[in-house]
C-alpha cells in the first residue's frame, strides 16, 4: 500500500493535538476513565462530553489553521496557471502582422 507522507504527518499532528487536548480536559475532571475511547457509564459520558467536545473543537481549529495556507497557495497556483493558459491561447490566436513586401524605388 502506497501512503502519502504529507497526509500521514498531518493526521499524526492532529491525533497528537487531540490526545493532548483530551488528556488536559479529562485530567482537569480527575476522571478515572482511562482514555477517550474507553466505554463509560452514561453518567460519566455526560460529565465529560463538554470537555471532550472542546478537545475536538481545538483539534479542528488546528486543522483549519493548517488548511488555510494550503488553500491560499492552491488558489494562487490555479490563477497563475489560468493566466498562463490565457496568454498562450491569445498569443496563438493573434494574426501575425507583417508589412507587405513592396519593392521600393531607388533614388537616383
Amino acid at each position: 500500500m502506497n501512503h502519502d507522507p504529507e497526509r500521514i504527518y498531518g493526521t499524526t499532528v492532529l491525533a497528537v493535538v487531540l490526545q493532548q487536548q483530551g488528556t488536559a480536559a479529562l485530567s482537569s475532571l480527575q476522571s478515572a476513565a482511562g482514555g477517550l475511547l474507553t466505554p463509560l457509564p452514561a453518567a460519566e459520558r455526560i460529565r465529560i462530553s463538554g470537555p471532550v467536545a472542546n478537545a475536538f473543537d481545538h483539534t479542528f481549529l488546528w486543522a483549519l489553521l493548517i488548511a488555510i495556507p494550503t488553500l491560499i497557495s492552491a488558489a494562487v497556483l490555479v490563477r497563475a496557471e489560468h493566466a498562463a493558459r490565457h496568454q498562450r491561447t491569445s498569443t496563438l490566436a493573434e494574426p501575425v502582422k507583417s508589412e507587405p513586401s513592396v519593392p521600393r524605388a531607388r533614388a537616383a
